[in-house]
C-alpha cells in the first residue's frame, strides 16, 4: 500500500493479487449499507496506469523506490479514497469512551456498525478484522472511524475487504464446518440480543475451575478431555512466577491469549487487570464461559483500546450483527449473479473468454450461497420470536487449550439444510468422511462388480486418491478440528497418499507444512517419504519448502528442512549436494530462501540459513574479506 499526495487530496494506492474479489467485497459493503471508501480499477492496459507508475516514481525516494516496484507488478492498481480525519481502533488519539460507549447514543450506533461490519466479514470469510467465527487476536487497524471516531457524524468506514471464498471442491470438509460456525454465531447474536435477564452464559465450564481441576493430581476433572496441554500450563506457570500474580489470574490470562507475549499484556497495564478481573468474577458468578462471539469482541476492543464495552455493548454489537446478517440473508441469486456481473465489467473480464474465471465464479457463487443459506438458518429464531430454550450452541474456539471439552461438529436439526446446501453446491455429499469411501470402493473392488468396468474403477480410485490429498492439506492448514486423534497418521500410511500432489497453487504437502510451521508433521511426511525430490519441489513462484519457512520465520521447520537436506541424505550415503543445490537456488522473483528472511525481519533465521548455505556465519572475517574482494574489483 503506497499513500499519495495530490493537490486534490491523499489517495490510497494498493495492489493485489485477488483484485476481483476486493472489488466483490466492496460491492457487498454497499448493499449492506455500511459507509466504505470509494474505489477505482485501474488495469495494465489503460493509459493512466502507466502515468501513475512514472509520476509515482518521479517523486520516490531511493529507499521506497523497490516498493513502489513491487506495487506496479500487479494486472490491476487500486485507488482508494482517503478518508479525512480518521481513527484506527488501535490508535493512541482515539477517545474509546466517547466512540463506543454503550450509554450513548453515538456509541451504539457505532457498536451496532461494528456488528454490521462483523456480519460482512463472515460473508466474505474475511478474518483479518474483527475476530467473530475465527478464534483469532483480529486486526484493530482495519476498523476505521471517519471523523476522529467521537463526532456525531463519525462513522465505521469498510476498508481492506475482500472476498475469500472457501473452494467446494478443494475444501469440502472445511466449508462444512464454516457453515455450521456461521450458523452458531447467527443464532448466539440473536438469543444474546434478545436475552432480557442480562446473564452470561454458555456450555462450557468456567475456565478458570476448569484449569484448577486440570492442575490438581488425581482429581476426576483432570481427565485427557478437559486437561489443558503442558504448554499452557509453563505459561500461566510462567505469568504467576513473573508477576506474583495466583494461578488463578494467570490461567485466565493464558486462556483468553495462549502467547506469552499477548497474556503478559493483562498485567502490563492496570485498566486491562482490572478487565481481566471483571471477566472472572463474572464467569465466576455464572459458572461457565460467556458465548464465543461475545468473548471475543469483547477481548479485541479490550485490547485494542484499553476500554470495557461491558455486556450492553456487546448487545449492541449483536444487534448490528442481526442487522447486517438479515441484509445478506434477502440476497437472491439473481442479485448476486448481478454483483458478479457488475464486477466482471469493471475488471473488463468476459466470462466466456476464460474456462479458469467460469469456473472461479461457479465457485464463488456455491460458497455465498451455502453461507447466506446458513444465516437465513441461524436468524431463524427472529422470526419465530424464540428464546433460549430451542438455542443449539456448538461454539468453537480452536486456541482454547485450557479448556477444549470434546465438542461434537454433526450439524444440528436446523443445520441439515445448511449442510444441504453445500452437498448441493459441491455435488456430493461431505457427511461420508474419507476412510468410509475408500472402504466402499475396496469392497467393490473385492466384490468384482461387473456393472464397473476399468475405466471407472481408475477413475474412482483417482477420485479417492484426491480426496485423500486434499484432507491432508486441509489438516496442515487448519488442523484436527472435529477429527479423531491420529487423523493425519492413518492419511500418511494410507497407500493413495501422492507424496507429489499440489495444490491449485502448486504447492506440495511440504511447501503447506513448512509455512504453517507444523514442524511435527513435515518431519512425519519427510520420515516417510524421504527428503528427495519433493523438498525440491517449487509452485507456480519458484518457492520451495525452505523458501516458506524463510519467509514466515518459521524456525522450527527451516531447521527440520536443513536437517534432512543436508544430513538425512548423507546418513543413507547419498549424494546430497543437487539437492541442497536446489533448496537454495533464488525463486522466481529473484530471492534466495536466506533473502526472504532477512528482507522479512528473521534474523534468526537468515543467520542459520545464510550457515548452512555458505559455510560460515553472516558477519564473519570471511564474509567480510568476499566483500572486499568485491569492491575492489568494482573500483
Amino acid at each position: 500500500v503506497v499513500f499519495v499526495m495530490t493537490r486534490d487530496g491523499v489517495v490510497v494506492l494498493k495492489a493485489s493479487a485477488n483484485a476481483t474479489n476486493e472489488v466483490f467485497g466492496s460491492h457487498l459493503a454497499e448493499i449492506a449499507g455500511l459507509p466504505s471508501a470509494k474505489l477505482r480499477v485501474i488495469p495494465r492496459t489503460d493509459p493512466i496506469y502507466h502515468t501513475i507508475y512514472f509520476a509515482v516514481r518521479t517523486v520516490t525516494t531511493t529507499e521506497h523506490i523497490g516498493k513502489v516496484h513491487r506495487l506496479f507488478q500487479f494486472q490491476h492498481l487500486l485507488v482508494f479514497e482517503f478518508v479525512r480525519q480518521s481513527r484506527q481502533l488501535d490508535d493512541p488519539s482515539l477517545d474509546p469512551v466517547a466512540t463506543l460507549d454503550a450509554s450513548s447514543g453515538d456509541g451504539r450506533k457505532r457498536l451496532r456498525q461494528l456488528g454490521e461490519l462483523a456480519a460482512l466479514d463472515t460473508l466474505l470469510h474475511n478474518v483479518d478484522r474483527i475476530p467473530v467465527v475465527c478464534n483469532n487476536n483480529g486486526n484493530a487497524g482495519n476498523v476505521l472511524f471517519s471523523m476522529g471516531g467521537n463526532s456525531s457524524d463519525s462513522d465505521v468506514v469498510a476498508i481492506d475487504q475482500c472476498l475469500n471464498p472457501i473452494d467446494p471442491d478443494m475444501h469440502p470438509s472445511h466449508l462444512q464446518l464454516y457453515v455450521q460456525d456461521c450458523i452458531d454465531v447467527m443464532q448466539s447474536a440473536v438469543w444474546f440480543t434478545n436475552n432480557k435477564k442480562g446473564r452470561l452464559v454458555g456450555r462450557r465450564r468456567c475456565m478458570c475451575t476448569q484449569f484448577s481441576a486440570a492442575s490438581s493430581a488425581g482429581s476426576p476433572s483432570s481427565s485427557s478431555a478437559h486437561k489443558p496441554s503442558q504448554h499452557m500450563l509453563n505459561l500461566a506457570e510462567q505469568l504467576r512466577a513473573r508477576y506474583d500474580i495466583d494461578k488463578t489470574t494467570a490461567a485466565a490470562a493464558v486462556n483468553k491469549r495462549p502467547h506469552f507475549s499477548k497474556a503478559m499484556l493483562f498485567f502490563h497495564y492496570p485498566k486491562l487487570r482490572n478487565y481481566l478481573q471483571t471477566c472472572m468474577q463474572e464467569e465466576f458468578k455464572a459458572g461457565c464461559q460467556p458465548l464465543g462471539i461475545i468473548v471475543r469482541f469483547r477481548d479485541f476492543v479490550a485490547l485494542s483500546t484499553r476500554f470495557d464495552v461491558g455486556h450492553d455493548g456487546c448487545v449492541e454489537f449483536c444487534r448490528g450483527i442481526v442487522v447486517g446478517a438479515t441484509k445478506m440473508a434477502a440476497l437472491s441469486e439473481a442479485k448476486l449473479q448481478s454483483i458478479q456481473q457488475n464486477v466482471a465489467k469493471v475488471m473488463e473480464l468476459s466470462t466466456s473468454t476464460s474456462k479458469d474465471v467460469s469456473k472461479q465464479e461457479h465457485a464463488t457463487r456455491q460458497y455465498l450461497h451455502a453461507i447466506i443459506s446458513a444465516f437465513r438458518i441461524g436468524l431463524s429464531d427472529v422470526a419465530r420470536g424464540e428464546g433460549t430454550e430451542k438455542l443449539s450452541v456448538t461454539e468453537r474456539k480452536d486456541e482454547e487449550l485450557l479448556d477444549a471439552p470434546t465438542l461434537s461438529r454433526q450439524p444440528t436439526s436446523e443445520g441439515n439444510a445448511a449442510v444441504a446446501a453445500v452437498e448441493e453446491a459441491t455435488g456430493h455429499s461431505h457427511t461420508k468422511g474419507v476412510k468410509s469411501e475408500s472402504h466402499g470402493a475396496r469392497a467393490a473392488a473385492e466384490e468384482g462388480d461387473s456393472g464397473h468396468g476399468l475405466a471407472d474403477l481408475l477413475a474412482q480410485e483417482t477420485s479417492m486418491e484426491r480426496a485423500v490429498l486434499n484432507s491432508v492439506f486441509e489438516i496442515l492448514r487448519w488442523g484436527e478440528v472435529g477429527l479423531p486423534e491420529g487423523t493425519f497418521e492413518t492419511l500418511l500410511r494410507d497407500r493413495r497418499l501422492d507424496p507429489a500432489g499440489v495444490d491449485k497453487h502448486r504447492r506440495s504437502l511440504f511447501m503447506v507444512a513448512a509455512k504453517q510451521n507444523k514442524f511435527d508433521k513435515l518431519r512425519q511426511l519427510l520420515t516417510t517419504f524421504g527428503a528427495r525430490p519433493f523438498l525440491a519441489m517449487v509452485d507456480s513462484a519458484g518457492n520451495n519448502a525452505l523458501h516458506f519457512a524463510c519467509m514466515y520465520g518459521c524456525a522450527e521447520s527451516v531447521a527440520v528442512v536443513l536437517e534432512f537436506a543436508v544430513l538425512s541424505d548423507a546418513r543413507r550415503g547419498e549424494d546430497c549436494n543437487e539437492l541442497q543445490s536446489q533448496l537454495f537456488l533464488p525463486n522466481a522473483h529473484g530471492y534466495a530462501p536466506e533473502v526472504l528472511a532477512l528482507k522479512q525481519g528473521f534474523e534468526a533465521v537468515f543467520r542459520s540459513v545464510f550457515r548452512a548455505h555458505h559455510g560460515f556465519e553472516a558477519d564473519s572475517e570471511v564474509l567480510k574479506y568476499f566483500e572486499s574482494q568485491k569492491q575492489g574489483q568494482s573500483g
